[in-house]
Protein backbone atom coordinates (compact mmCIF):
# COMPACT_ATOMS: atom_id res chain seq x y z
CA UNK A 1 0.00 0.00 0.00
CA UNK A 2 1.19 3.29 -1.22
CA UNK A 3 0.62 6.62 1.33
CA UNK A 4 0.97 10.25 0.36
CA UNK A 5 2.77 12.48 2.68
CA UNK A 6 0.17 14.78 4.44
CA UNK A 7 0.16 18.23 4.76
CA UNK A 8 1.43 18.82 8.56
CA UNK A 9 4.42 15.99 7.27
CA UNK A 10 5.46 18.08 4.28
CA UNK A 11 5.83 21.39 6.54
CA UNK A 12 7.49 19.85 8.97
CA UNK A 13 10.57 18.88 6.75
CA UNK A 14 10.95 22.48 5.46
CA UNK A 15 13.16 25.07 6.71
CA UNK A 16 13.16 28.65 5.65
CA UNK A 17 16.08 31.08 6.00
CA UNK A 18 15.15 34.91 5.47
CA UNK A 19 18.52 37.20 4.22
CA UNK A 20 18.59 40.91 4.75
CA UNK A 21 21.60 43.58 3.15
CA UNK A 22 22.69 41.12 0.45
CA UNK A 23 25.10 42.23 -2.14
CA UNK A 24 26.27 40.13 -5.17
CA UNK A 25 29.29 41.21 -6.87
CA UNK A 26 30.77 39.63 -10.48
CA UNK A 27 34.30 38.24 -8.86
CA UNK A 28 35.67 38.78 -12.91
CA UNK A 29 35.04 42.32 -12.27
CA UNK A 30 37.52 42.83 -9.62
CA UNK A 31 41.33 42.92 -10.95
CA UNK A 32 44.09 41.14 -9.42
CA UNK A 33 47.45 41.96 -8.73
CA UNK A 34 49.13 44.48 -5.97
CA UNK A 35 48.15 47.84 -7.20
CA UNK A 36 44.41 48.17 -9.26
CA UNK A 37 45.41 51.65 -11.40
CA UNK A 38 47.13 54.67 -9.91
CA UNK A 39 50.23 56.54 -10.10
CA UNK A 40 51.04 56.13 -6.39
CA UNK A 41 52.75 52.33 -5.52
CA UNK A 42 51.93 50.78 -2.57
CA UNK A 43 51.93 47.51 -0.25
CA UNK A 44 49.04 45.99 1.87
CA UNK A 45 49.23 43.13 3.58
CA UNK A 46 47.96 40.80 5.19
CA UNK A 47 45.03 40.73 2.10
CA UNK A 48 42.91 39.27 2.86
CA UNK A 49 42.68 39.97 6.41
CA UNK A 50 40.20 39.79 9.35
CA UNK A 51 41.82 42.25 11.85
CA UNK A 52 44.23 44.44 10.48
CA UNK A 53 45.94 45.76 7.29
CA UNK A 54 49.36 47.33 6.95
CA UNK A 55 50.00 50.03 4.10
CA UNK A 56 53.48 50.54 3.18
CA UNK A 57 54.40 53.18 0.38
CA UNK A 58 58.21 54.60 -0.41
CA UNK A 59 56.60 57.76 -0.55
CA UNK A 60 55.69 59.75 2.28
CA UNK A 61 51.42 58.94 2.76
CA UNK A 62 48.53 62.05 2.79
CA UNK A 63 45.95 60.17 3.07
CA UNK A 64 43.94 56.95 3.45
CA UNK A 65 40.20 56.28 2.45
CA UNK A 66 38.10 53.04 2.54
CA UNK A 67 35.22 52.39 0.85
CA UNK A 68 32.37 50.02 0.73
CA UNK A 69 31.25 48.34 -3.03
CA UNK A 70 28.56 50.80 -3.27
CA UNK A 71 30.89 53.86 -2.58
CA UNK A 72 30.07 54.50 1.05
CA UNK A 73 32.96 55.47 3.24
CA UNK A 74 33.92 53.38 5.83
CA UNK A 75 37.04 55.13 7.30
CA UNK A 76 39.13 58.35 6.02
CA UNK A 77 42.02 59.56 7.85
CA UNK A 78 44.96 61.53 7.36
CA UNK A 79 48.40 59.46 7.52
CA UNK A 80 51.76 60.38 8.52
CA UNK A 81 54.57 58.78 7.45
CA UNK A 82 55.59 56.30 4.54
CA UNK A 83 53.24 53.06 6.81
CA UNK A 84 49.83 53.26 8.07
CA UNK A 85 47.48 50.45 10.25
CA UNK A 86 43.71 50.12 9.55
CA UNK A 87 41.65 48.12 11.85
CA UNK A 88 38.95 46.48 10.10
CA UNK A 89 37.62 44.54 13.07
CA UNK A 90 34.32 46.93 12.77
CA UNK A 91 33.63 46.02 9.35
CA UNK A 92 31.94 43.51 7.98
CA UNK A 93 33.22 40.70 5.99
CA UNK A 94 33.61 41.90 1.72
CA UNK A 95 35.43 43.51 -0.48
CA UNK A 96 36.58 47.49 -0.17
CA UNK A 97 38.33 49.76 -2.55
CA UNK A 98 41.26 51.14 -0.76
CA UNK A 99 42.61 54.66 -1.90
CA UNK A 100 45.95 56.00 -1.10
CA UNK A 101 47.03 59.69 -1.25
CA UNK A 102 50.28 60.75 -0.65
CA UNK A 103 51.48 63.97 -0.41
CA UNK A 104 51.98 64.94 -3.67
CA UNK A 105 48.31 64.30 -4.41
CA UNK A 106 49.04 61.13 -6.65
CA UNK A 107 46.71 58.65 -6.16
CA UNK A 108 46.46 54.79 -6.05
CA UNK A 109 43.47 52.29 -5.52
CA UNK A 110 43.34 48.62 -4.12
CA UNK A 111 40.43 46.36 -3.55
CA UNK A 112 41.23 44.87 0.10
CA UNK A 113 38.90 41.59 1.35
CA UNK A 114 37.97 41.41 4.91
CA UNK A 115 37.65 37.72 5.65
CA UNK A 116 35.48 36.54 8.35
CA UNK A 117 37.09 35.19 11.87
CA UNK A 118 38.82 31.54 11.25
Amino acid sequence: MHHLPTLASMHAARSYYYLDDVSVIALDSIQDGAEEYGDLRFSVFPNPATDMIRIEAQQHLGSVRLSDMLGREVYGRDAQGRSHTLDLRHLPTGIYLLQVTDLQGRTSFQRVVKAAEP
